[in-house]
Formats: structure tokens, sequence, C-alpha cells
């Protein structure tokens, strides 16, 4: 029986994950999401699960934080089951999004409020 198991488990599929950065991706997005698919190999004991880098030109690229990934370019891709796309969320990154947040917020703060607002607040 154990034999049996162990053949049903090396034939297993594994799943291939292509993660697709653009420049200053969010480098913890990409973490987040690895993070579950090494835990899932480890736990299996085996590669239940493969990822690769990739970009449209296979050139280096720099996380959000500057962390600098390797890449393989989309088109040399091995097949992949699943394509996750992971790119920047602002000018710079998730840093750009929170300025450009709090920036607003210090903006709507210093409004000169109109007498409605003034009423309520008071």
């Amino acid at each position: 029986m154990a034999q049996g198991s162990k053949d049903r488990s090396s034939a297993q599929k594994v799943l291939r994950i292509g993660f697709w950065l653009t420049d200053a991706f969010d480098f913890y997005a990409l973490a987040s999401a690895l993070e579950p698919l090494r835990v899932a190999n480890e736990t299996a004991g085996e590669t239940v699960c493969e990822w690769q880098m990739l970009s449209l030109q296979g050139a280096p690229l720099r996380a959000s934080n500057g962390v600098t990934m390797a890449t393989q370019a989309l088109d040399q891709a091995q097949p992949f089951d699943v394509l996750m796309h992971l790119t920047c969320v602002g000018p710079h990154g998730a840093r750009g999004l929170i300025r450009e947040l709090l920036a607003r917020n210090q903006r709507d703060l210093a409004a000169p409020h109109t007498q409605a607002d003034a009423r309520r607040l008071h």
C-alpha cells in the first residue's frame, strides 16, 4: 500500500506559477505569494509548486523597497498553469501611494471648510 501512495504522489502534477513583475513591483506582495508555495513544498516533502520570475524584457527589476530581482523574459518562460501580475501601485510603488494618500489627507485638512462643515464639527 505504501508503494501505491508513493506512485500516486510522484504522478501528482506540479503547479507551475509565473510571477510577471514590472518595475517598482511590491516586494511584500511577492513574498506573501511565495511563502505559502514554499511551505507547501516543505510540507509535502517534494516539489508540488514551482515558480518563475518574469518580465517583458527579462532584465533585473527593482522592487518598491529597492531589492533587485532577476527575471526571465515572458516570451522565454517555461509553461505555467497560473500567471500572476505584480506591478507598482503608484509612481514609486506602495510608498508613492502612501505619500499621495497622506498628501491628499493634509490638503483636505487644510482646505477651508464650509459653514455646514463648521457646524458639524462643533
